[in-house]
């Protein structure tokens, strides 16, 4: 026995893709979507996991240079000599206070030492006072970063280290996680220290040495960004709706293989069939269809009836038969069209085609199947009539 194979034709895989764009374009649509959340929380996920180590380092730094501070003279070694934590990224400056002894009374007896710790110690204080720290939140707005919602003049004085390195020279280094933001505090912190030492008589000027820098080296902070990356949004969007693309497509590959509905001649030469004509589904060609059909069965001068014949239901088409007519009235009045109910449901179809000199078997496109018209024409064949071949309907 003779094994037919069906022939795929990928024309017609596209044609069938296309059919169904709108359910690809949904399905696409929901896995496009699906990764868009998925990377969403993901990030979410990350930024929230970055943040909450953050704040755990920040809270570290602030405890330890607290607890260094008001250590007692036993403790204090162990708290200076503490080892920052990971993460952590010292920005620098140098400043150069000149202080005023001019308006200080006392003659020779005046001690000039302890003159001079006052002033460093009140330079000291001045630049991490509760009205400059809070001025210095305010202008960065540190309570927009998500490690620093809560921050306050308190806790930002713990996060800047001053210490006098002579004499004159004081040091400034604002300990942070992350390097620009260290950088910009101390910046910050400068830029107030210098605008409000006019209204302190004990300090003539303050010169910045040493500008703040970005701190380099040491332990890389974590890469996950602060905010929620479009880009990353946008490659997982593409690639879900890409991923979603390809697997629909693959799916309808594998119903389109294993559908045995009639698409094209190669389905109707399976079933051992001619393709008599084909009528488009478009409605604005259906018309010109119709006349081109009817001519060719004009071209038929021995006979004189011709059945057409539809496979199943969906076949039926009464409209198109009649346009048929028509169109056959106005080029040979001696051949008669008729038609009948489908041959898987009526008898009276294999009657029509016994009465007829031949007959045409109508299918529709996609929607009636191989079985079914192996079935037609092994009916038909009992008749003994000519079988003048298929007419596909509804083409795409």
């Amino acid at each position: 026995m003779e094994v037919k194979e069906r022939i795929v034709d990928l024309r017609q895989y596209f044609i069938y893709l296309w059919e169904n764009a709108i359910l690809i374009i949904l399905i696409a649509g929901i896995c496009a979507g699906g990764m868009l959340g998925f990377s969403y929380k993901k990030q979410k996920a990350e930024i929230a996991s970055t943040t909450a180590a953050d704040k755990a380092v920040i809270n570290t730094i602030i405890n330890q240079n607290h607890d260094a501070f008001y250590a007692t003279t036993a403790d204090k070694r162990i708290y200076t000599d503490a080892v920052p934590p990971a993460d952590t990224y010292n920005s620098a400056a140098k400043l150069y206070i000149d202080f005023n002894f001019d308006s200080i009374e006392g003659g020779e007896s005046l001690d000039i030492s302890k003159v001079l710790y006052g002033y460093q110690q009140d330079a000291l204080m001045l630049i991490v006072s509760d009205e400059a720290l809070q001025n210095v939140i305010d202008k960065l707005d540190l309570h927009s970063y998500d490690d620093m919602k809560e921050i306050t003049p308190n806790d930002l004085k713990w996060m800047v280290n001053k210490n006098m390195l002579g004499a004159n020279m004081m040091q400034v280094v604002v300990s942070d996680v992350d390097p620009d933001r260290a950088k910009l505090i101390n910046e910050a912190v400068l830029e107030e220290f210098t605008n409000r030492i006019g209204s302190f008589a004990s300090i003539d000027k303050v010169d910045i040495i040493d500008h703040p820098s970005t701190p380099q080296g040491g332990m890389q902070p974590t890469e996950t960004p602060a905010t929620i990356s479009k880009k990353k949004l946008l490659k997982y969007a593409i690639v879900g709706g890409a991923g979603g693309f390809i697997l629909i497509a693959g799916i309808f590959l594998l119903i389109f293989i294993f559908n045995d509905s009639v698409r094209n001649s190669l389905d109707v030469a399976y079933v051992d069939m001619k393709m008599f004509g084909t009528v488009s589904k478009s409605h604005s060609k259906r018309e010109e269809c119709c006349k081109r059909l009817a001519f060719n069965i004009s071209l038929l001068k021995d006979k004189k009836k011709i059945a057409i014949i539809p496979v199943d239901k969906k076949s039926e088409d009464d409209e198109l038969v009649s346009m048929i007519k028509e169109e056959l009235a106005k080029v040979n009045k001696d051949i008669k069209v008729e038609t009948s109910k489908n041959i898987i449901d009526s008898a009276d179809a294999t009657m029509e085609a016994v009465n007829s000199d031949a007959f045409i078997v109508l299918a529709k496109y996609g929607k009636t199947r191989i079985k079914d018209m192996i079935f037609a024409k092994s009916e038909l064949d009992k008749t003994e009539k000519e079988n003048l071949g298929v007419i596909l309907e509804s083409v795409r």
